[in-house]
Parts: C-alpha cells; sequence; structure tokens
C-alpha cells in the first residue's frame, strides 16, 4: 500500500507529461525537504511503481502505470492476500463484495454480472451432445442425464 507522501509524488507524477528530477517535482512539495521527497521517489521505484534514467548526476522518475493500471494492480495485490484459495471459503467473501457494491453503488450490480457473464465459456445450446472438458468431467445438457433422469430418479449413483 502507499502512504499519503508516495500517493501525493505519483499524482505529482500523472500531473506532468515528461520525467521529472526530485528538483523538478520540489516545488509542488514546499512543505516537504529536498531529501524527503528524494526518499520517497526511490521508495517508489523500489517498489515498482516508478521507473527512473540518470541525467547527470540526478535521476529522473516517471510513473510506470496510469492512475487506473495501477489501482487494479494495488487491488489484485490486496485481494490476493486475502482471499481464501477454496471456494468454501471464497463464498463468504463474494457475498460481503456484492454487499459493499451494492451499498456503494447499486447500478454497478449489473455491472459486476455483466463481467461475470462474459468470463463464463459459452453454455451448450439446448440439445447439444455433452462433451468432455480438459479435466475429463462431462460437459453439457446431457451430462447428468443418466442419473438425473434415469428411472424416474430411483437409481443410485455408483
Amino acid at each position: 500500500m502507499l502512504g499519503p507522501l508516495e500517493q501525493q509524488v505519483l499524482d505529482a507524477l500523472w500531473e506532468r507529461s515528461s520525467e521529472q528530477t526530485v528538483r523538478d517535482l520540489h516545488a509542488a512539495f514546499p512543505e516537504i525537504a529536498y531529501t524527503t521527497l528524494m526518499t520517497t521517489l526511490d521508495r517508489l521505484f523500489r517498489k515498482g511503481l516508478l521507473a527512473r534514467v540518470r541525467q547527470g548526476r540526478a535521476f529522473a522518475y516517471r510513473h510506470r502505470w496510469t492512475r487506473d493500471e495501477l489501482a487494479v494492480l494495488l487491488a489484485r495485490e490486496v485481494m490476493e492476500g486475502v482471499l481464501p484459495h477454496d471456494s468454501e471459503g471464497l463464498r463468504p467473501v463474494m457475498s460481503c463484495f456484492v454487499d459493499l457494491v451494492e451499498t456503494c453503488d447499486p447500478a454497478l450490480l449489473g455491472e459486476l454480472e455483466a463481467l461475470v457473464r462474459n468470463r463464463r465459456p459459452a453454455t451448450p445450446a439446448p440439445g447439444a451432445p455433452a462433451t468432455m472438458n480438459r479435466g475429463g468431467a462431462m460437459s453439457g445438457p446431457d451430462a447428468a442425464a443418466p442419473i438425473a433422469q434415469g428411472n424416474g430418479g430411483n437409481e443410485e449413483a455408483i
């Protein structure tokens, strides 16, 4: 995660179209010591958030990602750190996420649903033959037919 000064420095770099040295940026941070700004830029570089090139005796820095790209990267990092890696553990987290989205902006639930729908593999048309997926399981509308339809549902699974 980013500290407040790190975020401010990134914001200042996003506002500029070219690489910036500490001297270039310092005017935007008059309350911050030159060395503090230099350390902050170096920390952001070491975190992989900035690129830098040598310009004489100084470094010039630029952002590596747009604001939106960085927001996605940071969100993914946080989520990977807290999400369980099994489906049972994910269910309550998904439910909480949907609740938070609804609380924040109920209209976003439709966008979330569209994202999920677009990620799902295409569903076979009704009556299409069942196919074998990469894991060896049957898929398609007839995949469960022998047990589900069978002898009026009286058959036992073996």
